[in-house]
């Protein structure tokens, strides 16, 4: 049986018995008041119930969270159909540039400032912090699919994930919690007190820790894998009178990890497609044959144990250059320790010290939200935020036990926000509001680069290269910086909605956000070196319209339209053409433009959700189509010279180009209370996420393909794409004694394999984990658990890409870069509340 037709059987199966007296039955024994809560949610800066929002929505309420035992977004994101976060967002291994995917929508180079997943506490975008934000005051968790721009702003190309944090109460009340497992050695400690400061005042003070303990060990005998993040929050829920609110948090949180657990595994040692082997490939140029120039991978990467160098060590240099330093008076003969060397960057920004490999990251997030009733039917809304994040890194930049190359990395991070909105709602057929929101985020540092020590890479080349190459002899040790980036982006805009019930069964709603985005930003190796600002401004009308269809008062279908854009490229080298050059250039290649238009997403969305049984089941399917035009890709293009002017361009020239793709698939989720005590929670979701039309100039050397010669990926799957992935979890709970209760809790989450790269012929395996808890918890607040995650202690890789070999000369070589999934942890739990 295909794939296809066993889940349209295993679809009308859930649906017939889901109607079937049997289940009825089923439902009549549940006790009403034992209905699942009804969650509430804000994907439109208002609450609305899940199954009355015209969105795809998947939430998870703080319960949920514990019942799973949930800590951050990279577990929480395994039990999420279509959304895929690691911490090793490109390339990077670590905490540094995690990225927020929806969709199977993968992006060359994401940074902080220009994401396709936007990442929101209380509504205020967090710029870098999706990793670094703990669960500890966290009331709901929002993932929201499908491009979000009109209520949530720039950075949700693609979606956005929402924490919305507690609100104190006036009651005293307070819980200290603990997890340990002796597995690796990680723990958790979460403490928190709440009530009333005044009358009118209430507060809560939220301290925790947390740290995942190292699970793997280097070949040099370091550890690999532990991040440990310390904060401290505090939030205050004032109320002087019933008409006005405000609530304000102020959080503070450090991270601090060893040495990554991602590697790099070199196509020259675990390739199964040798060089010379010859290959007929789509190209811009019509299908051409060729002959691979390195080592390949056809089909999945075998799994390793991670080993990278974790420590500094002694280079000793002798009778070797500098590589800066060409003269015969270059780099004295000697021994350099590493430290020293990293120490040489001229500026490291204002981020915290770091000594070794790993990382260390400061986050402050503030927000303020003030809401004021001015009648029975008009409400005023506003939010303040601030918040920024630095971070210093060094890093084995090769990824491998070879001592090549080490990098020292920081990134700043800061950005604010204000907005007030007015909305009416007078319980008749006409509802909208209209908001005005600015915003400004600065990023500085290096986003792909940094201050580089490379030990003996360069004296290398020569025996690859013949003796044409020898001025590149002797050359043992380099030192230098590459890639800073500093961006500002300003963003000013004006949003609103107007929502009618035409009938009583059927309501329109029209929602729009106009915005004026303008940015600048500057590249170079350092402070001092940084190129001229490439200034770029876009006015944009972004709409989505909805049509939404009760039948009755359980049920709600509804068909959606919406865009997103994303800011487009400005090809500085392009730009320093004079005109005559520019067309002759153009000439020859037609992609090639100045500035490059904006990215543009174009989503459909038809959903079905439904409460039925008594309020005993309530589920979503939610079908989409997504068009992404102006893609941005890359081109490195053959030296030309206009024989009209003589200009000659340099040998290198790389642009940026665009192209094209779509994403088509369903999400569907639910919970069903089957009994008083069994309930089961479900998510699936299916995503074919493809190129259109799409050039790739990364592969081009590996593939032999000459300069101006891409690899044509139509129809070919975008990388770290899975097009399937699952959850299902069932708890059982009842009572043990009068005094002590039970529950027993059993996830599984699945997802499938996904390609490398856009030639789509190497491939991460496919993987399904199997997490379990037991707790017990008395009257008096006092809770007991033991768990395991990863049960079954699956090993295999959680996410990976096609990188660089690092290690080889002149970088030439092809590497698969992954993370590894965590092998299986126990331990134990307690909570107790008062």
């Amino acid at each position: 049986m295909s794939g296809k037709s066993l889940k349209t059987v295993l679809l009308a199966t859930g649906v017939a018995f889901a109607l079937s007296p049997i289940a009825a039955s089923v439902a009549a024994e549940v006790n009403k008041n034992n209905d699942f809560e009804k969650i509430t949610v804000k994907a439109r800066k208002r609450d609305e119930s899940i199954i009355e929002v015209p969105l795809s929505v998947k939430a998870f309420t703080a319960d949920d969270l514990e019942e799973a035992g949930l800590a951050e977004l990279e577990s929480l994101a395994d039990f999420t159909p279509n959304l895929d976060f690691q911490n090793m967002g490109n390339s990077q291994p670590g905490r540094l540039n995690s990225v927020i995917r929806f969709r199977g929508m993968d992006m060359t180079i994401s940074t902080p400032a220009n994401q396709t997943g936007g990442f929101f506490v209380d509504a205020v975008n967090i710029l870098g912090g999706a990793s670094s934000v703990s669960f500890t005051d966290i009331a709901q968790v929002e993932v929201i699919r499908g491009p979000q721009p009109v209520y949530f702003g720039r950075g949700t190309f693609g979606g956005a994930i929402n924490y919305t944090t507690v609100t104190p109460q006036d009651e005293f009340s307070g819980q200290i919690s603990a997890s340990y497992s002796p597995t690796f050695g990680s723990n958790d400690m979460n403490v928190y007190v709440e009530g009333a400061l005044t009358d009118s005042i209430n507060a809560r003070l939220t301290a925790f820790t947390r740290t995942q303990g190292a699970p793997f060990t280097a070949n040099d005998g370091g550890a690999l894998g532990e991040e440990t993040t310390d904060g401290l929050s505090l939030i205050l829920a004032i109320n002087p009178n019933d008409k006005l609110s405000i609530k304000t948090r102020l959080a503070y949180s450090e991270d601090d990890d060893g040495a990554p657990s991602a590697m790099a595994l070199s196509y020259a040692n675990i390739g199964n497609v040798p060089v010379g082997s010859a290959i007929t490939l789509p190209t811009n140029a019509g299908d051409f044959t060729t002959a691979f120039s390195h080592a390949w991978l056809q089909g999945d990467v075998p799994y390793f144990s991670p080993s990278t160098n974790t420590g500094f060590y002694d280079i000793s240099i002798a009778n070797a250059y500098f590589f800066e330093d060409q003269s015969a008076n270059g780099i004295g003969d000697g021994t350099y320790h590493l430290s020293d060397l990293l120490a040489e960057r001229p500026e490291s920004g204002d981020t915290p010290s770091l000594n070794r490999i790993g990382l260390r990251s400061d986050l402050l997030a503030f927000s303020t939200d003030v809401t004021y009733y001015i009648s029975d039917d008009l409400t005023f809304s506003g939010l303040l935020g601030y918040n920024k994040k630095d971070s210093t890194q060094i890093r084995d930049a090769d990824q491998t036990d070879i001592q090549a190359w080490t990098l020292s990395t920081y990134l700043e991070l800061e950005s604010w926000s204000a907005e007030a909105r007015l909305n009416f709602d007078n319980a008749g057929p006409l509802r909208w509001m209209i908001g005005a929101n600015f915003s400004e985020i600065d990023q500085m540092g290096d986003v792909d680069g940094g201050w580089n020590v490379w030990d003996g890479l360069y004296s290398a080349y020569a025996p690859f290269y013949g003796a044409d190459q020898t001025f590149l002899l002797g050359y043992g040790l380099s030192t230098g910086g590459n890639g800073l980036d500093v961006t500002n982006v300003k963003t000013a805009a004006v949003f609103g909605s107007v929502e009618y019930d035409i009938t009583d069964m059927v309501t329109v709603v029209a929602e729009g956000r106009y915005q004026r985005d303008e940015s600048y930003s500057q590249q170079g190796a350092t402070t001092s070196t940084l190129g001229e600002k490439v200034e770029l401004s876009y006015n944009d009308f972004l709409p989505r319209v909805s049509v939404i269809v009760s039948p009755d008062d359980n049920t709600n279908v509804f068909l959606s339209y919406s865009e997103a854009v994303l800011p487009g490229f400005f090809n500085d080298t392009l730009a320093s053409l004079d005109a005559a050059d520019l067309a002759y250039a153009q000439s020859l290649y037609p992609e090639l433009e100045v500035e490059v238009d904006q990215e543009k997403l174009k989503a459909y969305e038809l959903g079905f959700k439904q409460s039925a049984l008594d309020g005993a089941l309530w589920y979503s399917v939610v079908a989409f189509y997504q068009e992404w035009d102006n893609q941005k890709s890359s081109g490195q293009f053959p030296q030309f010279t206009n024989p009209e002017t003589g200009y000659t361009s340099p040998i290198f020239l790389i642009a940026t180009t665009t192209g094209s793709s779509t994403q088509t698939g369903i999400e569907t989720e639910g919970r069903w209370m089957i009994t008083d005590n069994l309930n089961v929670q479900f998510a699936y979701g299916y995503v074919e996420s493809e190129y259109d039309n799409y050039t790739s100039n990364a592969l081009r050397s590996a593939l032999g393909l000459p300069r101006g010669t891409f690899l044509l990926a139509n129809g070919n799957t975008l990388p770290r794409s899975p097009k399937h992935s699952a959850a299902i979890g069932l708890t059982y709970s009842d009572d043990l004694t009068a005094e002590w209760g039970y529950s027993a809790r059993l996830d599984t989450t699945y997802r499938s394999e996904t390609f490398a790269d856009e030639l789509n012929l190497t491939t991460i395996e496919g993987y399904t984990l199997t997490n379990f808890r037991l707790s017990f918890e008395n009257n008096d607040g006092l809770a007991l658990e033991v768990f395991c995650t990863n049960c079954l202690d699956k090993d295999g890789w959680a996410t990976g890409r096609r990188s660089t070999d690092f290690t080889h000369p002149l970088f030439a070589a092809t590497a698969a870069v992954v993370d590894p999934i965590t092998p299986r942890e126990v331990g134990v739990r307690f909570r107790y509340d008062f």
